[in-house]
Order: structure tokens, then C-alpha cells, then sequence
């Protein structure tokens, strides 16, 4: 990752699995049964480059003496050793400081070849990076939700709840309503509207907020900045498959055997692909 902000604002607030509450419920078992897995017989010491508020570190079990992550993101009162400001790209630790090196949906932020070196530079023994697919299912959720922020913001969404708090009359409630049900039309056509819903909720919400209407609307539009923010970064730094087996190849060359998985499960639809596992074991 290569900004602070405002990943910090979103892990002040989000629970350690931040990353992947909005995935089915499926999706989210398959990545926690596999990680678990890979955990079960890894060896330590373990460093979580990117670690969020420590997913890896409560799927791992992994006593906390054995255990480093590391972020650019401040996160505040982590459970485990941490350490913030660290960019993937550029870790201040010797080579084959850490038996065992992960991240989940971590080291593309950062530049995906630079990290992977960097990576392997300070790995002595095994690599596993689970890392998005930009054909892949959240990315294309990252899309929708972008066109429907864009869309938010074409439909005035805070200029209208303001001028409403700041005086309100029958002709500014009548445009909330019809505001309103804009949103529920626009989250019927979608098949992603987990976000328009958060919208609606919030909208509704913000006359209840103990700070005043003015300061919830504040909010709400700050917080539909950042969650654009952060899904363009996701969007670009998303690496198709052709640059995930390139990263596979700079391991062979730095002395691993590498191989790509498809973090993936049946859907009605088809094959709902959710990311890519790098795994990777030093050979030399």
C-alpha cells in the first residue's frame, strides 16, 4: 500500500476482516478454511505485511512473540506486534528475516513486483500471498459500487440533504422523498446494492445523529470519498493473471518454487473467482 488515508480512517473504524465481511458468506469460508490450512503447518517466526487489524494473525492462532505486522496504515491498539508507516515495497528488515511471509490482498497496493521481491528478499522459507484478480469478483463489485458513487454524487446527494437541515419546508421534504426513491429504484436494477442500501440507511439515520443532521451528512459524504478512494486503488493495483504469473516467475528466479491457485468457488452463475493464492517455498 502506498498511502495512509484513508486506510487509517478505515480500520479505526472496521473489524479485523474488514477486507472481507462484504464477500458472500461462502467466499469468506473458503479464504478462512484455506488460510487456516496453510497455517497449520507453517513454520515461524511470521511476517503479515499489510495486515489491516490482523485477519491473518486470528485465522493463524499464532502466539503473539511469533508474530509481526507490519502497514503503512496507523491501526490503532493491534493485538499482536505491530509496526505502521512500512511500505511493501521497501521493508527495513534483513534478508530471510522471517520464516514464513504473508499478506492477504496486500502486496498490489504497493506495486506487485516490488513486493514481491521485497518479499522474498525476507522470507526464508515459505510465501503465500492471496492477491486480487482484476477479472474477479470483487473487482467487479468495486466497479459497480464506482458507477453508483458517481451516480450519488450526479444526484446531488448532500447539496440536497444540507439545504434541507438548513431549512426545511414541504418543498425540500418532498425532495428527499423523491431522493429517496431514487435510491431504491437505482438498488433494484443493480445486482450490487449493498452500498445504495448503506446509502438509504444513512440518509434515513441522519436526522436521529446526536451531532446534528449537518454533521451526519458531513460523514456520510466523507465516507463515500474515501470508499472511492479505496476502490480505485483496489481497481488499479488488481493484477490480471498474466502479471500474477509473472510474480510467480520472479520467485522461481529468486530462488522458489512457485505456484498460482485460484481462490474460487461454484456459483449459479458459474465459477465466482475471488482472488489468486501465490504460494511459494524457498529452494535455494
Amino acid at each position: 500500500m502506498t498511502q495512509q488515508d484513508p486506510w487509517t480512517s478505515f480500520w479505526r473504524e472496521a473489524q479485523p476482516h474488514g477486507c472481507t465481511t462484504g464477500f458472500p458468506p461462502a467466499a469468506q469460508a473458503l479464504l478462512a478454511d484455506r488460510w487456516r490450512q496453510l497455517f497449520a503447518a507453517a513454520p515461524r517466526p511470521v511476517l503479515d505485511i499489510a495486515c489491516g487489524r490482523g485477519a491473518l494473525w486470528h485465522h493463524a492462532g499464532t502466539p503473539t512473540h511469533d508474530w509481526l505486522g507490519i502497514d503503512l496504515a496507523t491501526i490503532i491498539a493491534a493485538p499482536f506486534p505491530f509496526q505502521s508507516g512500512l511500505d511493501a515495497a521497501a521493508l527495513p528488515f534483513p534478508d530471510k528475516a522471517f520464516a514464513l511471509v504473508v499478506s492477504q490482498f496486500g502486496l498490489e497496493y504497493a506495486g506487485l513486483p516490488a513486493a514481491i521481491a521485497e518479499a522474498a528478499r525476507v522470507c526464508n522459507a515459505r510465501l503465500v500471498a492471496l492477491v486480487h484478480a482484476t477479472e474477479g469478483a470483487p473487482c467487479e463489485q468495486a466497479r459497480e459500487q464506482l458507477a453508483q458513487i458517481d451516480w450519488l454524487e450526479a444526484q446531488a446527494l448532500a447539496p440536497r440533504l444540507h439545504r434541507h437541515f438548513s431549512n426545511a419546508t414541504e418543498t425540500t421534504a418532498a425532495d428527499i422523498d423523491a431522493l429517496l426513491a431514487a435510491i431504491v429504484a437505482r438498488a433494484d436494477e443493480d445486482a450490487n446494492n449493498s452500498l445504495l442500501e448503506a446509502v438509504w440507511r444513512g440518509t434515513m439515520a441522519t436526522q436521529q445523529d446526536p451531532h446534528g443532521p449537518t454533521s451526519a451528512v458531513d460523514a456520510l459524504a466523507a465516507g463515500l470519498a474515501g470508499h472511492r478512494v479505496r476502490l480505485a486503488a483496489m481497481l488499479a493495483a488488481a493484477p490480471d493473471a498474466a502479471a500474477t504469473q509473472a510474480a510467480a516467475d520472479q520467485l522461481h528466479t529468486s530462488g522458489f518454487s512457485a505456484r498460482i491457485e485460484d481462490a474460487s468457488l461454484a456459483a449459479d452463475t458459474g465459477t465466482l473467482l475471488i482472488g489468486r493464492w501465490l504460494i511459494a517455498d524457498r529452494i535455494k
